[in-house]
């Protein structure tokens, strides 16, 4: 068997499957209230250059270059989580985030089926994405 079956070129295709699965959970209420049902991940994301001449960022999603980032952080650190610079958390839903007059302090999130409230040290960045 090859690794063909992943992709979502049909319904039989195992992403397919996992998305339906997911939608069902969502709709019968087995799920939590906050989960909603799944969509289809962008192909392409729109950004600027990082300079001029450089390939431009728009043609293509993200995500490997997230992953990339990532990847690097990890070696970086030497797999040690309090030296990383950089996490990513899936299936979280940023509720909030608390801002006290000159930066974010804490970004209230909904992960896992709880609420949680995580601190921000103030040498830490956080962005986010503009809302659409």
């Amino acid at each position: 068997m090859t690794t063909g079956f992943i992709d979502e070129t049909g319904p039989t295709g195992l992403t397919a499957i996992l998305r339906k699965r997911l939608d069902d959970l969502v709709t019968s209420g087995a799920l939590p209230g906050s989960v909603s049902k799944t969509a289809t991940a962008p192909v392409a994301v729109q950004g600027d250059n990082p300079t001029s001449g450089l390939f431009s960022f728009d043609k293509y999603s993200a995500v490997p270059l997230l992953t990339e980032a990532i990847r690097e952080d990890i070696d970086r650190s030497g797999g040690d989580n309090l030296r990383r610079n950089l996490f990513l958390c899936p299936l979280t839903r940023v509720l909030r985030h608390n801002f006290n007059g000159s930066a974010v302090d804490r970004i209230d999130v909904f992960t896992n089926g709880t609420f949680k409230s995580l601190v921000i040290p103030p040498r830490c960045a956080v962005f986010w994405p503009r809302a659409a």
